[in-house]
């Protein structure tokens, strides 16, 4: 029965792995910043599974320090922490770069990266003294097309996970550690993710554009996290990309948009 922690875990593709992994007989421990919000996601989850080992905890991914607090509570409910996701992200409002205030690009920043390098940060330092365990980082839809107008900090952020978890890849193998380093590609999920903008709800939602890349090649999360929770649980190999959308899912979808309306946003 291994232990996995999901941070950004009370809504969306994060709860959605949650419920997969408890599926498989998985401990979870929820994450979101909102106590109210984790309290109600572990009573759900508890309805859902009954008998299943589900706790939560509430803190803001922006503070090491709390993320810390967040590996010790795990490892002090479940004594080991077998598997990490840093899955915690906002999107960006719909904004050219300099119409963005400091405060704005803080919080991108912040969230959408520095989370995910101290969260990896503190899992590497607490695998290491439990002798093993696995950290898989999320990438960003937008990962393979970042260079478009008014995404320009979320894409930089996801390129940017890409870059340091295949650095902290190189650098387990290096130091010859069982820590597994992997990535998640989920592709395009249809959840209120993209109808929130720096985590508040945004009332014009996505673009037009975004909507009919949606509808061609979005699925909604659970779908993807079955898939995900899958490879994560069989996976054994450091340095793994854990792809939903491959260029044949992509082509196949494509293909059939032409013959298929779907309406993902009805």
């Amino acid at each position: 029965m291994k232990t996995v922690v999901i941070t950004g875990s009370t809504r969306g593709l994060g709860y959605a792995l949650a419920k997969q992994f408890l599926h498989n007989k998985c401990q979870v421990v929820i994450h979101g910043k909102d106590p109210e919000r984790v309290d109600e996601c572990c009573k759900q989850l508890k309805r859902e599974f009954p008998g299943s080992f589900i706790c939560g905890y509430a803190c803001d991914v922006k503070n090491t320090k709390s993320l810390q607090e967040l590996w010790n509570y795990a490892v002090g409910r479940f004594c080991i922490v077998d598997i990490w996701i840093n899955n915690a992200g906002i999107n960006q409002p719909n904004k050219y770069l300099w119409e963005m205030n400091p405060r704005e690009i803080d919080q991108m920043t912040e969230i959408d990266l520095r989370s995910t390098i101290c969260g990896s940060q503190i899992a590497v330092n607490g695998m290491k003294a439990q002798g093993s365990g696995a950290i898989y980082n999320v990438e960003g839809v937008n990962n393979s097309k970042v260079f478009r107008s008014n995404i320009n900090l979320y894409g930089t952020t996801s390129r940017a996970i890409t870059c340091f978890s295949n650095s902290l890849t190189k650098e387990m193998r290096e130091k010859e550690t069982e820590i597994i380093v992997g990535k998640l590609a989920p592709g395009v999920v249809l959840t209120d993710f993209f109808n929130n903008k720096l985590g508040l709800p945004c009332e014009s939602g996505p673009s037009p554009s975004a909507k009919r890349a949606y509808n061609v090649y979005g699925d909604y999360p659970e779908k993807i996290a079955k898939y995900l929770v899958f490879e994560i649980l069989t996976n054994t190999r450091n340095g793994v990309r854990i792809n939903w959308l491959t260029s044949g899912r992509a082509i196949r979808k494509y293909l059939l948009s032409k013959i298929r309306k779907r309406d993902l946003f009805a």
